[in-house]
């Protein structure tokens, strides 16, 4: 068995799920390949060190040319326009998408295809019309699955070229649809795709990689150490987060370390400076999955309290999230998106309001008063959502079990009509 899992860019610091995916099916013993728009060649090798993937990364859309090559690429390209013109015709004739028809145009050149794959999974929907588009012009064959997380369902100005693209491409040849939440489910049965092609397949964190040992589990302190993961980007609500933390600190001793890094630093800086709170509110910049790690242990409280930013991007389920919980920490977030298929409020964590910042202030100043062992509950809850619902290992073998192992129940012969339909040919 071999499968591919196609990204934009790999790996990713705001994209670990991906990463822990490649890496429990590698150990699981299916022969992984990855292939990717972008290789980031220095992120994350303290997650990737133990697993031999570096070998196995294939980087599409690429092309150097020397000048005794140019007739063999002006041949391939005829080729492949003559034996798929049908399927180019369609791809090329889409209102925009000027990268990704450079980028299939690019693999058309060269003489190589990725045929001796079984299974092909994209993350993100606009990857999994890519991947569509390559399996159209002959370039992969295999089953087809795409994963749907975030902005690929939200982003409004993204959506307005990405729904046609999804109903035209994914919801009639793609194998399997799996949204990350019943959320995401629920919107893709809404934009018109079979229920029956659509499972909702969670992303998850390896529950091995955090000791017993580490976890939480003495009452807080005088000062309560709160901290949030993420990039500094609208939809985090980074600058609820320091404007509740202000107000927080009013009543309680309070320290709050930021890790990240985005668009809205320097408003975050400004307002921390503002406020005079640069003693109590620190941003500490992108950091190490091992470094994040060690704050998390440090830390009492994570906070999260995300909101639909002003372009429609939303959360699918924060992996940040599942990190913090398993790590102890009591996690304050929001009633968004997927959010509330993780976080029970006042069972295995708290959700508020977006943007309210009196309901994170009282979250907080709940959280501050709570009881040793009303402590340990809400922890206890949050640690076992995780094994039970969130185990990267465990999802990673539901996927083999039901998606790689068997046969997906769409006929090759099916598909070929759904796509000779497409593209207006019978």
């Amino acid at each position: 068995m071999k499968v591919a899992i196609h990204t934009n860019q790999f790996p990713v610091l705001s994209e670990t799920f991906i990463i822990d995916q490649v890496i429990s099916l590698k150990k699981a013993g299916i022969d992984v390949v990855v292939f990717t728009q972008k290789l980031n060649n220095s992120i994350h090798q303290d997650k990737m060190k133990d697993i031999d993937i570096n070998n196995d990364i294939i980087v599409i859309g690429s092309l150097k040319l020397k000048p005794s090559q140019i007739h063999i690429f002006m041949i391939n390209i005829l080729v492949n326009i003559v034996c798929y013109w049908k399927a180019l015709i369609g791809i090329l004739f889409t209102k925009g998408k000027f990268r990704m028809k450079t980028c299939l145009l690019s693999e058309l050149s060269k003489s190589n295809s990725y045929r001796n794959i079984n299974v092909h999974i994209s993350h993100f929907g606009d990857v999994g019309i890519m991947t569509e588009w390559m399996k159209l012009v002959g370039k992969i064959e295999g089953d087809t699955l795409v994963y749907f997380h975030g902005a690929d369902m939200s982003n409004t100005k993204a959506l307005e070229s990405l729904v046609p693209l999804y109903k035209k491409y994914l919801f009639s040849s793609t194998n399997k649809l799996l949204p990350i939440s019943d959320y995401w489910r629920n919107k893709l049965v809404s934009w018109g795709a079979n229920p029956e092609r659509v499972s909702v397949q969670h992303m998850g964190v390896n529950i091995n990689l955090i000791p017993e040992s580490t976890r939480k589990r003495r009452v807080f302190e005088d000062c309560i150490n709160i901290i949030q993961v993420g990039r500094l980007i609208e939809k985090k609500a980074i600058l609820d987060s320091i404007k509740a933390v202000i107000q927080f600190h009013r009543y309680f001793d309070v320290k709050f370390l930021i890790v990240g890094d985005g668009p809205l630093r320097k408003e975050a800086e400004f307002l921390i400076e503002e406020n005079n709170a640069s003693s109590y509110i620190k941003l500490i910049g992108e950091a190490s999955h091992e470094a994040v790690s060690s704050m998390l242990s440090s830390s009492d409280v994570f906070l999260l309290p995300s909101v639909t930013a002003t372009n429609g991007d939303q959360e699918g389920i924060p992996v940040a999230l599942m990190e913090a919980m398993l790590h102890g920490l009591v996690v304050v977030s929001t009633y968004h998106s997927g959010i509330p298929e993780l976080v029970q409020d006042k069972i295995n964590g708290f959700l508020v309001d977006e943007h309210s910042l009196d309901g994170i202030t009282e979250a907080l100043s709940t959280i501050k008063n709570l009881s040793g062992c009303e402590i340990d509950m809400i922890r206890a809850n949050a640690i076992n959502t995780i094994k039970e619902k969130f185990d990267s290992e465990d999802l990673s073998s539901t996927l083999i079990k039901h998606f790689l192992t068997k046969k997906i129940e769409v006929s090759n012969s099916a598909v070929s009509s759904q796509r000779d339909n497409i593209h207006g040919f019978k």
